[in-house]
């Protein structure tokens, strides 16, 4: 089964040369709307619809599922402002001002749109997946134009469709950010099929680790399962992970080249560094 391109019905004589173009780039099969989705793809044997309207890109799946990109969680992630571990684990208060991030792993890029509004920085959003990549982009194209909380930050975060070993090539930022974890979200979380489909798989493996290191001036952050011992695979010339963030759920393990005496918050989980 495949993924079909269309419009909404409304508007659709409008929105074609759109829609046609986005599907010649992402080289999916472009369908004409003339019927509902479901007859639609049925007709010809999709799983699931990008679908083009006049308000935003939305992936329609048979089953039912809907993907769109929205500020998800930005309001409750907010609330902590800096004290977030994520923000604390890029930025720490004790070192320098941030001006750049690279996001290895974009996903539906909500841990980019809160790093943009929590720092005010630039944040380079690496995903793999070009019919992700092309939703995200518009997504947070149409957000930054909504005069809402989140505008700004949504303005700040540049998509880019590749693999992120490749695209960190020759890259030097202040931090890189990498989460292995984004493509099997809370299975109640809303599109998670969709994503699940689509996702390349980003899994935290050596050559990805050493894209990071390579180009990160300050630190690698990595999203990690709370209370889960560090993985095997570690930052060459620390002797390991040298630090780590303690979240709610999940923490951050942080190969940190700045800080002179980096804190480990779990020594019980996998200290690599000096232990």
């Amino acid at each position: 089964m495949t993924l079909i391109l269309t419009t909404s019905r409304s508007n659709r004589r409008a929105l074609e040369p759109t829609a046609r173009a986005l599907a010649e780039a992402l080289q999916l099969p472009f369908v004409t709307r003339s019927v509902g989705l479901a007859r639609l793809m049925d007709a010809h044997g999709a799983w699931g619809a990008y679908v083009v309207s006049q308000a935003h890109h939305t992936i329609e799946a048979a089953s039912g599922e809907q993907l769109v990109v929205g500020p998800g969680m930005f309001y409750l992630k907010r609330l902590d402002g800096r004290d977030h571990p994520l923000i604390r684990a890029i930025a720490p208060a004790e070192g320098r001002p941030v001006r750049e991030v690279w996001d290895g792993t974009l996903g539906l890029a909500g841990d980019a749109l809160h790093i943009a509004h929590a720092l005010q920085v630039a944040v380079f959003g690496v995903e793999a997946s070009p019919v992700l990549a092309a939703l995200v982009g518009e997504g947070l194209a149409r957000m930054s134009e909504e005069g809402r909380a989140w505008s700004e930050a949504a303005g700040r975060v540049r998509v880019m469709e590749g693999r992120a070993q490749e695209r960190l090539a020759g890259v030097e930022a202040d931090v890189v950010y990498l989460d292995p974890m984004f493509t099997e979200p809370a299975a109640a979380a809303s599109g998670f099929g969709i994503v699940r489909r689509l996702a390349v798989g980003a899994p935290l493996g050596e050559a990805l680790l050493e894209a990071a290191c390579g180009a990160a001036r300050r630190r690698v952050v990595v999203k990690w399962p709370g209370g889960v011992e560090a993985p095997e695979v570690a930052p060459s010339g620390l002797g390991g992970w040298n630090r780590r963030v303690r979240g709610r759920a999940v923490d951050y393990l942080v190969a940190e080249y700045e800080l002179e005496d980096p804190v480990y918050e779990a020594p019980d989980h996998g200290c690599g560094a000096g232990s």
